[in-house]
């Protein structure tokens, strides 16, 4: 049984109680404050039996380029009561201040990510929430990629529950106007992507045999992807660039790692 609810809040400590059969909860932010955050809760029972619920905080009223992110700690009980199960959630959230220069220059990555992706590290890492789920792992840049600028991505932990091991692209769509689809190859198009060794544009192949395997990548090796100003699409490995992957890309595009399969973490490299 899967839950979804979404509510505004203040910034500050909070106690949420919600009773899925009357879809009720307590909470007397004002909708309209600008110091009101919009959560996105996601609960659902492990394998095991237990319940976890997923947590991603955003302010409605921020402009693309003025992020926020915020540390959000949570417990959650579930009980049953007289045949109904409630669940009482919570936690504390606390704001990640993040200068202009940086969002101004350095890359970081999008507020809106697949839902089994939690970001931290000032935005700048995307870890996978569960590592035995292959989809769903999408992390966007929060905003649109320069001409010849590499967005690149350190492999910091992988998992070997699958065959097949992360994958990079870029979208012609910003994140903060769709619902976050499971794969790259499922967002709005046009877009252009790399798993394997595999070119998808859209969700079509391509090209195969495209340069380095990204399933061989281990802990500690880079791959990016760079939009040239002639329109040429070029993604490197370890510094080393594959070649030309694709032509004639529109400019204004923003970059996506995806933590697909065994890729569990990835953090943006500064450049």
């Amino acid at each position: 049984m899967k839950g979804f609810v979404v509510f505004s809040l203040f910034l500050c400590g909070l106690l949420i109680k919600f009773d899925p059969a009357t879809c009720s909860y307590e909470c007397e932010a004002e909708h309209n404050s600008p110091e009101a955050l919009r959560i996105n809760v996601f609960s659902k029972k492990t394998r095991t039996g237990k319940w976890q619920t997923e947590f991603r905080a955003y302010k409605d009223d921020s402009p693309l380029e003025e992020d926020g992110y915020f540390d959000v700690q949570v417990t959650q009980d579930v009980v049953l009561c007289g045949g109904r199960r409630q669940v009482t959630i919570q936690g504390k959230i606390t704001s990640l201040e993040v200068n202009d220069t940086f969002r101004e220059k350095e890359l970081h990555f999008h507020q809106s990510t697949g839902n089994n992706v939690k970001l931290f590290n000032a935005g700048r890492t995307a870890e996978k929430l569960i590592v035995t789920e292959t989809g769903y792992g999408l992390a966007f840049t929060h905003r649109p990629l320069r001409d010849n600028e590499l967005f690149e991505v350190i492999l910091e932990k992988k998992t070997n529950h699958f065959k097949n091991s992360l994958g990079i692209g870029i979208s012609t769509s910003s994140p903060a106007n769709m619902i976050v689809p499971k794969f790259i190859t499922e967002v709005p198009p046009p877009s252009w992507s790399m798993y394997y060794d595999v070119i998808y544009h859209n969700a079509q192949v391509a090209r195969r045999g495209y340069g380095k395997s990204l399933d061989t990548l281990v802990v500690g090796d880079r791959v990016g992807i760079m939009r040239r100003s002639n329109g040429g699409l070029h993604i490197f490995i370890n510094g080393e660039d594959q070649g030309e992957a694709a032509s004639n890309v529109p400019p204004n595009v923003y970059g996506v790692a995806e933590l697909y399969a065994n890729a569990a973490r990835v953090t943006i490299v500064k450049h």
